[in-house]
């Protein structure tokens, strides 16, 4: 297994859109068709209350590209119910060559920070009930099991 070296932390941009894609995929275990998706990304990168960020790998060798190793996405909202702004984790994926690595650490306290400076009480995420090393990793991170999620497909 590779180490992923000299990361750096970055808002998303537009040109990330591919690789994000592919990690939104991944995280989901399908295929996104891309358009729509493209389209929900831009409009929510135009959006001042959700924040996109990537963690970014560059290997130090000519010419070589930059890798987006990391995805994470926070959508802040003023709820009723708290009577106060909201920040909500929407996605979080790491690539499994660099999980382990504290780069899911760093996005979310990123995330938190962002939350915090505009306001928030709390930050709150969901994940599916079969992500037990993703369980695992919010708890050791702070975040307690308070609610249940319950989803309904309407097609």
């Amino acid at each position: 297994m590779s180490v992923c070296v000299n990361l750096h932390f970055r808002p998303a941009v537009p040109i990330d859109f591919d690789a994000i894609h592919a990690l939104i995929s991944a995280l989901e275990a399908q295929v996104f068709d891309t358009e729509p998706l493209r389209r929900v990304y831009l409009a929510n990168l135009e959006d001042s209350g959700t924040h996109y960020w990537v963690a970014v790998e560059h290997v130090p060798t000519p010419n070589a590209p930059e890798t987006i190793v990391g995805f994470i996405s926070l959508v802040l909202q003023a709820h009723l119910h708290h009577a106060a702004l909201i920040g909500e984790i929407q996605e979080l994926i790491i690539t499994p060559r660099c999980r382990g690595t504290q780069i899911g650490q760093a996005l979310l306290q990123k995330m938190e920070t962002i939350a915090r400076k505009a306001g928030a009480v709390t930050v709150e995420l969901s994940t599916h009930t079969r992500r037990l090393d993703a369980h695992r990793f919010y708890k050791r991170e702070g975040y307690a099991q308070s609610h249940y999620r319950f989803v309904k497909r309407l097609d």
